[in-house]
């Protein structure tokens, strides 16, 4: 979903069925410290919105995505006219950062993420150059 980045609390993940793709979020609501999956995550209530109501915060995501897709339908599926491609690249919190992407020929790709494409496609620079990765298992890579 396109908006603010909310850092590492959410995560999307979408993958193709036949000629449907299958979208998933997930948002870490309430979530503690210590039951965090890895040190770089958070959940809202550790970013000082304890309390939410999971209905209202559903809603609100919910809404959000049906503007979203309306633009999309508006502009017969072109994301760059409608605008999600830019609005998509400024929250894009990978962008510019060092990452490693595990491809599903389980080849691991290190570069920087720099870019993404009008197919959607994450653009990674490496050592050998450029490469769109299509689907993969992203991580964003810490300095030493």
């Amino acid at each position: 979903m396109v908006g603010e980045p909310l850092g590492e609390l959410d995560g999307i993940l979408a993958q193709t069925a036949d000629s449907a793709v299958v979208i998933g979020v997930g948002l870490n609501v309430d979530t503690t410290e210590a039951e965090l999956p890895v040190a770089s995550a958070t959940s809202l209530a550790l970013a000082g919105a304890a309390g939410l109501d999971r209905t209202a915060l559903l809603a609100a995501i919910l809404r959000r995505l049906d503007a979203r897709y309306a633009q999309w339908s508006d502009c017969d599926g072109d994301a760059a006219a409608c605008g999600l491609t830019e609005a998509y690249r400024a929250a894009c919190v990978t962008l510019g950062r060092a990452v490693q992407v595990r491809l599903a020929s389980d080849e691991l790709l290190d570069g920087t993420a720099v870019d993404v494409d009008e197919l959607g496609r994450l653009i990674i620079r490496t050592g050998d150059g450029r490469r769109a990765v299509g689907a993969g298992d992203v991580e964003h890579v810490r300095p030493a």
